[in-house]
């Protein structure tokens, strides 16, 4: 699946499942990228919730960005902000909240290109989509992208 949509726009994927940012920082530290990537996409920190405060989640983001950057100036760094997990009040869905706040904030000052997650990963009463997630309210299903390519031709 990541060959068919990444291989025809010149992209690679360095994600690994259960990565925290800590990992992330590490592969951007020791990483050679080929000279083809222009556009880094950063989508990490949710295997942080559980265990770091909204403020070092989103540093630790921003430094993976940023060591990226140090390496190869010429990228465009575009931070993903965190999905929104589990029910509307859960302490997860407001860590994941907090921390996206800061990264909106941060990313502006770095220079970073920030996306928020679009409405449709939650309900309009604030639950989570299911037709997008895996019964374990965390990993997106196939379905996501259907729904998001059908989304984004509207």
């Amino acid at each position: 699946m990541c060959d068919l949509h990444l291989k025809p726009i010149n992209s690679i994927n360095c994600g690994i499942g259960g990565d925290r940012t800590q990992h992330v920082l590490w592969r951007a530290e020791h990483l050679s990228l080929p000279d083809y990537v222009g556009v880094v996409v950063l989508l990490c920190g949710t295997n942080n919730i559980k265990h770091d405060l909204p403020h070092d989640i989103a540093h630790g983001v921003i430094s993976c960005g940023t060591r990226l950057k140090e390496k190869h100036p010429h990228l465009t760094v575009i931070v993903v902000g965190i999905l929104p997990r589990d029910g509307p009040t859960s302490k997860r869905r407001s860590k994941i909240q907090q921390t996206n706040d800061v990264l909106k904030m941060v990313c502006w000052n770095q220079g970073f290109l920030y996306i928020e997650q679009a409405c449709h990963w939650t309900t309009s009463s604030g639950e989570l989509n299911q037709s997008l997630y895996w019964k374990d309210n965390l990993h997106l299903s196939k379905n996501c992208l259907l729904y998001t390519s059908d989304a984004a031709d509207e």
